[in-house]
Formats: structure tokens, C-alpha cells, sequence
């Protein structure tokens, strides 16, 4: 008789821990799927982007390649320490 009432307690305890859980997961999914909070940082990262090429910058580009081409080696900067 001990054996059996060891036994449906473990029952109940399982069964109870199970719809915890159960409610638990539900509360979350339920949760996420009802916050729809975009930050501005993310808003920000998703506008569409320009598919025409800026010609400035490519230009401005350029320039810095022929500026490199004349000036290989830049001088070393003092650092501070």
C-alpha cells in the first residue's frame, strides 16, 4: 500500500510539472508572437537600398588610389603612450 501511494504522488508531481512547462513555453510563444517592437536601430538597417551608383564616391575613391600611388609610404605617427 505504501508502494502505491509513493507511486500516484510521483504521478502527480510529473503531471504537474508537465502543464507548468506546458503553460511556461505557451506564455512565451504567445509572447513573442504578440511583441512587435522594432527598435530604431533596426529600422534604421532595413530601409531599402539605392541601387544607383553614386558617382562622387566612386570618384572620391579613385582619388584616394592615385593619392596612394604618390605617396607609397606614408610617415609613421608618433604614438602616445
Amino acid at each position: 500500500m505504501h508502494r502505491n501511494a509513493h507511486i500516484n504522488r510521483l504521478i502527480i508531481l510529473g503531471t504537474l510539472s508537465s502543464i507548468i512547462v506546458a503553460l511556461w513555453i505557451g506564455g512565451l510563444v504567445y509572447r513573442a508572437l504578440t511583441s512587435d517592437k522594432v527598435t530604431p536601430q533596426v529600422e534604421e538597417v532595413l530601409e531599402p537600398l539605392d541601387p544607383n551608383l553614386d558617382t562622387r564616391i566612386l570618384d572620391q575613391i579613385q582619388e584616394r588610389r592615385e593619392i596612394i600611388k604618390e605617396y607609397p609610404q606614408l610617415p609613421e605617427q608618433p604614438t602616445s603612450e
